[in-house]
C-alpha cells in the first residue's frame, strides 16, 4: 500500500486545498482494511470537507450531502463492514463533480463501484434481477439485450442470461429499464 503514504502527502501539502477530487482505490485495498487505509479515509473525509463546494449538489443545488453511509461521514465510506468500505460519496467517477443521492443524481455501478452522474454515465438496470451497471462494464461482456416479439426483451446481465440461455430470451417480466439511481 505504498500509494497511500503519497496520497496523504497530496492532502497534508501547504496550499493543495482542493487540488485533489476523487480517489478510487483498487478492490483489494477495500478487503484489506488496514489502519493505514482508516487513517487516510478519515484524513481524506476531512481534506474533501475543507475544500468547501457549498454542500449543495451540482445538479439540482437542492440536495446536499448526507448520511449515506450511516456513519456520520458525508464523503467517505468509514463503515469497515460496509461493502462500500473505502470508496468515496456524492463525487461522479467522470467529471468529478460533486452531487447528492437525494434526487437520483448520481448513481454507482454495482460492479465496479464506480459513481456516476447521469450526465456522464446512465446505469443500465438487468430486466431480471435488477443488477445496476454502467456503460463500460455492461459493454465489457457483462450482458447483452434480449429481444422477443412475446416480451419486448430488455438488457440482461450475464448470470441472467445463462439461466434462460435454453429459451433464448429474457423472462416475460423484464423489460429494458435505464435507471439514474
Amino acid at each position: 500500500m505504498f500509494v497511500l503514504p503519497i496520497l496523504i502527502s497530496l492532502i497534508d501539502a501547504p496550499g493543495g486545498g482542493g487540488k485533489l477530487r476523487h480517489v478510487h482505490l483498487p478492490k483489494k485495498f477495500h478487503r484489506v482494511k488496514s489502519s493505514n487505509l482508516q487513517d487516510f479515509i478519515e484524513r481524506y473525509d476531512e481534506y474533501l470537507e475543507g475544500c468547501g463546494g457549498g454542500n449543495k449538489c451540482t445538479k439540482c443545488r437542492a440536495g446536499s450531502w448526507g448520511d449515506m453511509d450511516g456513519g456520520g461521514n458525508p464523503w467517505m465510506y468509514e463503515k469497515r463492514d460496509s461493502p462500500y468500505y473505502g470508496l468515496q460519496n456524492y463525487t461522479c467517477h467522470m467529471c468529478t463533480r460533486h452531487f447528492c443521492t437525494e434526487n437520483d443524481c448520481v448513481a454507482r455501478c454495482q460492479v465496479c463501484d464506480r459513481a456516476y452522474c447521469d450526465d456522464c454515465v446512465i446505469l443500465v438496470e438487468c430486466a431480471k434481477c435488477r443488477l445496476k451497471v454502467c456503460a463500460m462494464c455492461q459493454g465489457g461482456g457483462m450482458g447483452e439485450d434480449k429481444r422477443n416479439d412475446d416480451c419486448g426483451g430488455g438488457w440482461a446481465c450475464e448470470a441472467c442470461i445463462d439461466d434462460y440461455d435454453d429459451r433464448d430470451v429474457v423472462p416475460p417480466d423484464a423489460a429494458m429499464v435505464v435507471s439514474h439511481s
